[in-house]
Formats: C-alpha cells, structure tokens, sequence
C-alpha cells in the first residue's frame, strides 16, 4: 500500500510538471529559442507536451479538444490540493519524507509560475489563467482540438527558425 502512495505521489508531481511546462505562460516564457536549445531538452519538451496532450484525450480519439484539456488541468488541481481549501500551498504536503520532498521539489517550480499575485499560493483561478492558448498555437486545422500531427517536432521548430 505504502509502495501505491509513493508512486501516485511521483506521478501527480510528475503530471504536475507536465502540465506546468506544457501550458502556462511560463512554457512560452522559459522555454528557449528552439535554435539555440539543446537538441535533447527541445525533445524532451515536445515529448511532456505529447504526453500531456495523449492523457487528456478523455474520449482517446487522437485529438485533445480545449474541454478535454481544462478536464484534465481541473482534475491535476484537484489532486494537487489535497486538503480541498481551493489553493495549492505548502498545506498541501504530504506526510511521508518521500513524498513530501518530490510535492515540495514541484510545488517550488509551480509556485512561481502560476502564483500571480505572489502570495505563495495558487489559487484554481490562477491555475487556469493561460497568456499563452496552446489551441491558438498548435491548432493549425482549427477544428477546436490539437491532434499529435499538429505537435512540432524539434527538427519542424530548428527549420522554422524559432
């Protein structure tokens, strides 16, 4: 039982820092000029964005639709707020060692990134707040979802000059 609480603790961090790099302002922001990137970490993005966009396909008809991805934010948020009082904040730690440390290691990189008014806490609102549409950016059919043939590839972004 306690093996199942660690590696759910591990995967909500880890889909924490998907969804983080994948669809905030901060994606745009920290992410560097694609030709100037390290072929790997470039991949490595691509790769979180990928995976992100596949596991809120809720229907898995290939394409992830904006309902489907707010779904998938909203239910990340949920877990992430463990004592359901509507913030993600330290309160929200585990107990065990293990896993307090990986919530606190996620919790310092996403603080920053969706805390907007700097109050050490992200609010559900503040988790939603999007500078930067990934449908806008990646939906190049305009059919009101993202299917993984509109995902870059870093060789498509390093040709594109980006």
């Amino acid at each position: 039982m306690t093996k199942r609480i660690s590696l759910l603790a591990q995967a909500s961090c880890a889909a924490l820092m998907t969804i983080a790099s994948a669809t905030s302002a901060a994606f745009a922001q920290d992410m560097p000029n694609p030709a100037e990137m390290d072929p790997e970490k470039m991949a490595e993005q691509l790769e979180r964005l990928t995976k992100m966009l596949t596991d809120a396909d809720a229907n898995e008809d290939g394409k992830t639709t904006r309902e489907e991805l707010a779904k998938a934010r909203g239910d990340q948020f949920s877990k992430l707020d463990r004592n359901d009082d509507g913030v993600i904040n330290n309160k929200d730690k585990p107990r065990g060692p293990v896993r307090r440390a990986k919530f606190s290691e996620a919790l310092e990189k996403v603080i920053p990134q969706f805390d907007a008014d700097l109050d050490g806490t992200v609010t559900r609102a503040e988790w939603n707040t999007q500078e930067i549409d990934p449908f806008e950016m990646l939906d190049a059919d305009g059919d009101g979802a993202i299917s993984q043939s509109e995902i870059p590839t870093p060789e498509m972004l390093k040709g594109a000059g980006m």
